[in-house]
């Protein structure tokens, strides 16, 4: 069966209260497709009491809490999902891509910094949850496209992110800060 993944915490911030209004979209057209979500719930923004009663019950959606280490979950799904309003920096885009996983994300900062459109996945508008399902819709319909995707996206994050490449960028620009203070 197709599966969406969500990796984060359970917070309105996270577009988590959209996620029942994307997986119900997609079972429309895609009726065997699972919801698997991975990550606590956390008071400080939470999200509705309809949003919990569909992760906690809904059929085909499947909650399993935190978990130390999500690579089981990113191995087992067909496409990331992620409706986050904001993020400081999407790490969780660098492990779905790492993971050859593709993605489905809002175009917000955060997230264009870390996942390249049309090439680690598909960005969409910000709270548009129709066109979030449909990005979805089309990654699960399309083999070829998930594929290149997915090999796409673990290029891309080891020729952009991998700590080699990281360490380097922090070196060079230690570099010019110590030369520009001479």
């Amino acid at each position: 069966a197709p599966v969406l993944l969500f990796v984060g915490r359970i917070i309105g911030e996270k577009g988590v209260d959209l996620l029942p209004r994307i997986h119900a979209r997609i079972r429309e057209m895609i009726p065997g497709a699972h919801l698997v979500l991975v990550g606590p719930e956390d008071d400080r923004d939470p999200v509705t009491s309809e949003t919990l009663a569909y992760l906690r019950g809904a059929p085909q959606t499947h909650w399993l809490g935190y978990r130390s280490d999500p690579r089981a979950a990113y191995s087992l799904a067909d496409v990331f999902v992620f409706p986050s309003y904001f993020e400081g920096f999407a790490n969780v885009l660098l492990e779905c891509a790492a993971m050859e996983l593709p993605a489905v994300a809002f175009d917000v900062s955060g997230v264009r910094e870390v996942m390249a459109d049309g090439v680690s996945g598909t960005l969409v508008p910000s709270g548009d949850a129709d066109a979030m399902s449909d990005a979805c819709i089309a990654i699960l319909n399309d083999p070829e496209l998930r594929a290149r995707m997915a090999k796409d996206a673990r290029a891309r994050v080891v020729a952009e992110y991998s700590s080699e490449v990281v360490h380097a960028e922090i070196h060079r620009l230690l570099d010019m800060v110590a030369q520009a203070g001479r």
